[in-house]
């Protein structure tokens, strides 16, 4: 009931100032008064024409009261027809599901023939329009307002005068009111305050005034030549009352005893016979409540981002129509998204935490097995000739939100070797969220769909608390909001899950876990993955790996990097401690500053200690080093990206405990590499020079040794050498010349 608190401030304002509401606050009022202004146009009569609802004529005006008893009787027993009538639901109802979205076009297109390119994207977020001017029924709510406005051709404010039932609420409440109109004795009789009135309640003679029907526009006060009309004053003996009838009252309990069946009738069964609608989140837990609460306003279709949220037609009868119900096909809800409770006015939808929504579902997702392609081309199984790989898709899987995920896919072994990826629901972790049926590309009806039905998830089990670089990743950060949920991929089998064939260099860094989320805004958005490595070391060596050529630094973690595209787009590396952050544009225009912020955001939340960079890294002499350039490796495809042929790779022989760094002098395109490793024995680097020499010799390079050490000249103007102490091995690469190439390792090697 607290929740109810405005509506009754405005009820005992109305107790002292009567109709005022409907004259001042009214959203549907002042669209009634601009529909007026049109149909008099139309009529040729001036807007000041009263229609033909005069003074005298109390019989329609009887319609509202006999409307607002039919409410307050079926609400008593249950069945709210209120939003199909409150002037509030049924003005904000129009302008989100028809007018929000034309006036953001129209707006949009107007700056735009100022040369202002990309207005309307710009006004649509402005105004926080839909993307898509249609909603369901668009039609119907569009031709309900329009009816509500061609009510005036029979009369100025029609509506308001015979049917409103807020209206009726209000002048009932109101009859007696501190702002009662009174006429002095001044009155000329010159009817100027008839004409002006447009709800018609004067008296031909304009002193009399009929009881709860005056607005307060104050219209023929403005008019009166000889102001002999007040609001504020002593009590006359003015008012006339609206004879309302005991035949219209049974006439209203009879429409009630009416209204209920004919509401409730479910001609498919789809609230009698479990076919619920999915409702919005925590909305479905008990839908005789939800009918009962829901205004059929559409505030939260206004500010749901992706429009799943769509009015409920008839397919469940008369009660539930204009609620809020999901429809998959057309969108999904958001994983990370608390928009639709925050907007709903009465309760309906519940405010909720996303720990909340995360912890029940909406609904539940099947598999079509008659129309989802792997499962069809299962059933082809025995057949001859096939390609399995056609049959797979996976995309359900894919754009699953659920950490974990909720589709899985059964692999089936084929004939030839080839592998046929089965999806399949686990419902312990469905929330019914709609993503796989929006996103699955079989034509017209999904294979894969949700049905309607609220439950309670199971808790997550002892242990499976969010980690730190999930909780690292902010919900919102600089303009920009997760748009899909923080993903946790942990172990090799994970990990493939996630970048099936790219997974093997991350497990040979010592790979822990890594979280993802994807951030929009405008338009724009940005992936982001956050990696944790056993050591250091290792998140260094992924960093070095990930970091494109060509960035530049960033004072972000303890290093990172950032790399600019000519549209403006960037990517942004990070590392610190044992993590490391990719964040890369995923479409749309996405800023420099949006990345670095990001990166900035998630490496002061995890607060790592700071951590240097390997010490074979620190080895590498730093005259003339290129800080940027630097690689740590640990197995030979971490060596494969600095153009290394497989030959050389192998004779370095980096296996076992035997690690390696990479870097590069002077300015690019004359730039000398350098690899520098480290073996478990001084053994293993003196073999490892030897292997090298012998490749270097078989391929017929010409060979002298420079300051004691062998170099080897592999083209025209390019040089390399390679020497051993103690533990390790350093090996020049395209030196300009060979006394540059055996310098560069007689420093690597500390001699």
């Amino acid at each position: 009931m607290l929740a109810f608190w405005p509506a009754l401030v405005l009820l005992v304002a109305a107790v002292l100032l009567g109709r005022y509401f409907c004259g001042w606050l009214c959203p549907l009022g002042t669209t009634i008064d601009f529909g007026d202004k049109v149909a008099a146009y139309l009529r040729g009569r001036q807007p000041s024409d009263n229609g033909d609802t005069p003074f005298e004529s109390t019989s329609s005006r009887r319609l509202k009261y006999y409307l607002l008893a039919l409410c307050v009787v079926t609400a008593l027993a249950g069945l709210s027809l209120f939003g199909y009538l409150d002037p509030l639901s049924i003005a904000v109802r129009s302008y989100v599901l028809v007018v929000h979205a034309y006036v953001a076009d129209v707006l949009g297109w107007v700056l735009g023939a100022f040369g202002l390119s990309g207005a309307r994207d710009v006004v649509r977020a402005g105004l926080q329009a839909p993307t898509e001017i249609v909603f369901r029924l668009h039609v119907i709510t569009a031709l309900s307002l329009l009816a509500i406005l061609a009510l005036a051709l029979l009369g100025r404010r029609y509506w308001c005068r015979t049917v409103c039932p807020l209206g009726a609420l209000y002048a009932l409440a109101g009859k007696r009111s501190l702002t009662a109109r009174k006429v002095s004795d001044a009155c000329i009789h010159c009817r100027r305050c008839v004409a002006a009135c447009p709800t018609a309640c004067i008296s031909p003679d304009g002193e009399r005034t009929l009881a709860g029907e005056c607005i307060l526009c104050l219209n023929c006060q403005a008019v009166c030549p000889t102001d002999a009309i007040r609001f504020f004053g002593p009590e006359r003996d003015q008012l006339v009352e609206v004879d309302l009838t005991r035949r219209g009252a049974l006439a209203a309990l009879a429409a009630s005893a009416v209204c209920y069946p004919l509401f409730k009738i479910d001609p498919s069964g789809r609230l009698t016979k479990g076919g619920t609608f999915i409702r919005p989140p925590l909305a479905g837990s008990d839908e005789e409540e939800f009918l009962q609460r829901c205004l059929r306003c559409g505030q939260c279709m206004r500010v749901c981002p992706t429009q799943v949220i769509q009015p409920a037609g008839l397919e469940g009868g008369l009660e539930p129509l204009w609620t809020p119900a999901l429809a998959t096909r057309l969108g999904y809800c958001t994983y990370e998204c608390d928009r639709c409770g925050l907007a709903c006015p009465s309760g309906a939808i519940p405010r909720f935490t996303l720990e909340q929504k995360h912890s029940t579902a909406l609904g539940l997702a099947y598999v079509d097995t008659t129309r989802c392609i792997p499962w069809l081309g299962w059933q082809r199984r025995d057949e001859e000739g096939i390609e399995w790989d056609t049959c797979n898709c996976g995309v359900c899987e894919e754009v699953c939100p659920v950490p974990g995920k909720a589709i899985h896919l059964q692999r089936q072994r084929m004939p030839g070797g080839q592998e046929l990826r089965l999806p399949y629901v686990r419902e312990e972790t469905c929330v019914g969220c709609g993503f796989c049926e929006y996103a699955c590309p079989v034509a017209g009806k999904a294979a894969i769909r949700v049905t309607g039905g609220f439950r309670q998830l199971k808790p997550p089990e002892a242990g499976a608390e969010r980690t730190a670089i999930q909780e690292a990743l902010p919900v919102a950060v600089g303009g920009m909001r997760i748009i899909a949920p923080k993903r946790l991929y942990e172990g090799p089998n994970e990990l493939f899950d996630y970048i099936d064939g790219g997974a093997d260099p991350y497990l040979e860094f010592s790979f822990v876990r890594v979280a993802t989320a994807t951030y929009a805004a405008d338009g724009a958005k940005l992936r982001a993955d956050l990696w944790e490595f056993k050591t250091a070391d290792d998140a260094f060596g992924a960093y070095s790996q990930d970091r494109s050529a060509g960035a530049g630094p960033l004072d972000v973690g303890d290093e990172g990097a950032v790399k600019v595209e000519p549209d403006g787009r960037a990517s942004v590396w990070v590392r610190g401690g044992p993590y490391m952050m990719s964040i890369i544009p995923a479409g749309g225009a996405s800023t420099e500053e949006q990345a670095v912020l990001l990166a900035r955001e998630t490496f002061d939340a995890l607060n790592a200690p700071a951590a240097p960079r390997p010490e074979i890294c620190r080895r590498l002499p730093s005259e003339e080093l290129n800080h940027d350039s630097v690689r740590f490796a640990r197995t030979p495809r971490h060596l494969y990206p600095i153009g290394l042929s497989d030959d050389v790779i192998g004779a370095l022989g980096l296996t076992g405990s035997a690690v390696a760094a990479y870097g590069e002098y002077g300015v690019a395109p004359a730039t000398t590499g350098l690899v520098l490793v480290r073996y478990a024995d001084a053994a293993d680097a003196r073999a490892a020079a030897g292997r090298y020499s012998e490749v270097c010799n078989s391929r017929g390079y010409e060979a002298r040794e420079a300051e004691g050490v062998p170099a080897f000249r592999v083209a025209e103007g390019k040089f390399s050498a390679v020497g051993s102490a103690g533990l390790h091995l350093g090996v020049s690469l395209s030196a300009p010349t060979r006394e540059a190439a055996a310098a560069l390792v007689r420093a690597a090697l500390g001699e």
